[in-house]
């Protein structure tokens, strides 16, 4: 089983000579979704491990979890009671779950990485690039559920 450096290090990598590709054929996304995009897809590459009991990613989900309680609680804005909510949705459903089932799925690309869209299309493609950058190194690039 490929740990998160290895998911990491696939993503900083394939996503690095995919840039350099894509600014030679001339395509230039602004700089500053870059950065942010970089972090956003380096995160979705590690995403499909949450149904993992130990996965950095689900420790990471409970940390955040427990944040965005936290600031709810203290400044009483609805925003962190929303995001916890759905953290907690996540990590609820991932009890429930195989590892290496829907998690890793290419319907699960799709829609954990569809919500950026709305955000910035440059997120949603650095996010879906990254999960399929953890399908493809854990070998199931082309399963559909």
């Amino acid at each position: 089983m490929s740990g998160y450096r290895v998911h990491a290090l696939s993503y900083m990598v394939f996503i690095s000579v995919l840039l350099c590709v894509l600014s030679f054929l001339g395509f230039q996304a602004p700089v500053s979704s870059l950065l942010p995009a970089f972090f956003v897809g380096f995160f979705y590459s590690l995403l499909p491990d949450v149904d993992v009991d130990r996965s950095m990613v689900r420790r990471f989900f409970v940390f955040c979890l427990l944040v965005c309680l936290g600031l709810f609680f203290f400044s009483d804005v609805f925003f962190f009671a929303l995001a916890g909510v759905v953290l907690g949705f996540f990590l609820f459903v991932s009890f429930f779950v195989r590892h290496r089932g829907f998690f890793h799925s290419f319907s699960a690309a799709v829609l954990f990485s569809l919500p950026l869209y709305f955000l910035d299309p440059v997120l949603f493609f650095f996010g879906f690039f990254g999960f399929l950058t953890h399908l493809a190194v854990d070998g199931r690039f082309f399963s559909l559920f």
